[in-house]
């Protein structure tokens, strides 16, 4: 990768041969139809649910910084207040994300719910 990252050297989101901008759906995107989209913060959201401390949250991010094959460009993520980022898991496709945060909560619930019953 050249110097100042894929940005300076491929200002059309095109790096070696392929796009680093999907919609939703997966489709490849330029920078600017990716730009339009990500500036829309609630079409970006997928789930986000507070549960006890946890705060979990499933986001289209559209681009795909590793060049990972297939692209995965939805983020769900754990935060608490105290600590920040607890841990992120990236999905292929919005059914993936969707099942990921249903299951997420899930385990953040099973968590909250054990940590009020210890003495």
């Amino acid at each position: 990768m050249a110097e100042g990252g894929i940005f300076a050297t491929e200002p059309f989101g095109i790096f070696e041969g392929r796009s680093v901008f999907f919609d939703r759906s997966g489709q490849p995107m330029t920078l600017k139809e990716w730009a339009a989209a990500f500036g829309d913060h609630r079409g970006r959201m997928i789930g986000r649910d507070v549960v006890g401390q946890y705060s979990v949250i499933t986001m289209w991010h559209g681009h795909d910084p590793d060049l990972m094959v297939p692209a995965r460009i939805f983020g769900t993520a754990v935060f608490t207040e105290t600590s920040g980022l607890v841990s992120e898991i990236l999905s292929v496709t919005e059914d993936e994300a969707r099942e990921l945060h249903a299951t997420t909560v899930a385990a953040m619930e099973e968590e909250v719910g054990a940590m009020r019953e210890e003495p």
